[in-house]
């Protein structure tokens, strides 16, 4: 007698959510040139965090400023004026 095995259907591993970027991973996801990116951060308009020295760039509040800017219907060049025309 032959026996026949069905197929499993593959199991999906769970994602994990991406909690922060490296700079050149965020800088490619805003479309921007990480100098770019640097000088937003050291403007204090893009937030960044250091674990063990290396620069991470939390998704979560990227991802709500872009939203933001997006409704505002504005450029991170243009927030950068707005941000120094308030300091």
């Amino acid at each position: 007698m032959i026996s026949v095995q069905q197929k499993q259907p593959p199991t999906k591993t769970p994602q994990i959510p991406c909690l922060a970027m490296r700079p050149a991973q965020a800088a490619k996801a805003l479309d921007i040139s990480e100098r770019t990116l640097r000088d937003r951060v050291a403007d204090g308009i893009i937030s960044c965090i250091r674990i063990g020295g290396v620069v991470h760039l939390p998704a979560k509040p990227l991802k709500k400023r872009l939203e933001e800017l997006a409704k505002a219907g504005g450029s991170v060049a243009g927030e950068r004026e707005k941000h120094e025309n308030t300091t």
